[in-house]
């Protein structure tokens, strides 16, 4: 038996939620699966579990240290009540963080499946107990996950992890690709439009720094007539809307949440992620299979995806200066956009295709 655990609350369906979603579909035909989930898991994801009628229990635990002793025992309880192979689906690094412990000091079968990791020491500055905590998990856990090649070298560094494998993000490219083509012949696209469209997908929190995004539109050269397109949901939203006001923006839209946000990431011209820190952003990877050029900072993940002038554009977090620049070059420069989409497609169909993914997940149960 297989016991995914998560405890990301609602109301967002993130990338940490589509990742654990589209993994268990690969082994459901296979395995016994079972869920532990927040009370107030995503709803998506709740439906998920009930369409494939998946046993789940209701189970989080504060992470702060009062709560060690609650955590403990809640973990003996329903270990007990669910004997398997565990497997933590960490959307940061304290998820689950007694149950972890729990299964590290038993030293029970598990696996840790990281979707965010730190990027520097000042990640754990709000918590001195994050390192130490992870650092006895990671030497005791039966393999450790990551979704990026990019985040072993500082998840080695931080945890001194030995047993860590990677299992990129993927996506269905050659399906994106096609779905793409028929959306843009069909909306009669034209390059030479007046207007153009830069396309943001995720969701609306500062870890995704859409602000400085916003910042960047307004520095664009007047002559480019550009509009923004924000897809996603979140806490900001509220916060950036005022900030649009302030700025006398009237080009930045709001799309919310979309299931496929292909039909309007395929008419965009271009892709932006301003994150200050990623796993392995699957938007990117959408971006990037659907043709799109794309620009996002140059951080872990997102430098694992785009080759600085390769594959796309790279730029520092933070500096809507850069990003205001690296957005009106590709505008500007149709045979420079057109290089860096076809390289964009053919890295991420030769890397990040689902069909890998798949079986690298089927191999790392197989040989448990």
């Amino acid at each position: 038996m297989l016991v995914f655990c998560t405890d990301s609350p609602g109301p967002e369906y993130g990338g940490a939620e589509i990742s654990l979603c589209r993994t268990v579909s690969y082994l459901k035909n296979q395995y016994d699966i079972k869920f532990l989930i927040h009370h107030q898991a995503v709803k998506k994801v709740k439906t998920f579990i009930e369409e494939n009628h998946f046993p789940f229990h209701h189970y989080v635990v504060p992470n702060s240290f009062p709560h060690f002793f609650k955590g403990i025992a809640k973990a003996f309880r329903v270990t007990r009540k669910y004997k398997g192979i565990y497997v933590i689906w960490c959307h940061h690094l304290d998820s689950n963080r007694w149950l972890q412990l729990w299964l590290a000091f038993t030293r029970s079968k598990f696996i840790i499946a990281e979707r965010l990791i730190p990027t520097s020491k000042d990640d754990f500055s709000k918590s001195r107990l994050t390192a130490i905590i992870k650092k006895f998990v990671v030497s005791r856990a039966y393999q450790t996950i990551l979704c990026g090649f990019s985040q072993a070298e500082n998840y080695k560094t931080f945890f001194k992890a030995s047993n860590c494998f990677i299992i990129p993000n993927s996506r269905p490219v050659l399906k994106i690709a096609e779905q793409s083509k028929t959306i843009r012949n069909a909306s009669g696209k034209d390059d030479e439009k007046s207007e153009k469209v830069v396309i943001c997908i995720g969701r609306l929190t500062p870890q995704k720094d859409q602000k400085t995004l916003i910042k960047a539109i307004s520095l664009i050269d007047k002559s480019i007539k550009v509009s923004l397109l924000l897809l996603g949901e979140g806490e900001m939203e509220q916060e950036l809307k005022r900030f649009i006001e302030r700025l006398e923006l009237e080009n930045v839209y709001f799309k919310g949440f979309e299931q496929n946000p292909l039909k309007w990431l395929a008419t965009s011209d271009v892709f932006v992620l301003p994150s200050l820190s990623e796993g392995l952003p699957g938007a990117l990877i959408e971006a990037m299979a659907a043709g799109i050029p794309a620009i996002a900072t140059d951080i872990p993940g997102n430098n694992e995806l785009i080759i600085n002038g390769q594959t796309g554009l790279l730029v520092p977090v933070k500096n809507e200066k850069a990003l205001a620049e690296a957005i009106e070059t590709i505008l500007k420069n149709r045979s420079l956009a057109k290089r860096l989409s076809e390289n964009a497609f053919q890295h991420v169909l030769k890397n990040y295709s689902i069909d890998q993914e798949e079986k690298k997940w089927l191999k790392v149960f197989d040989e448990i």
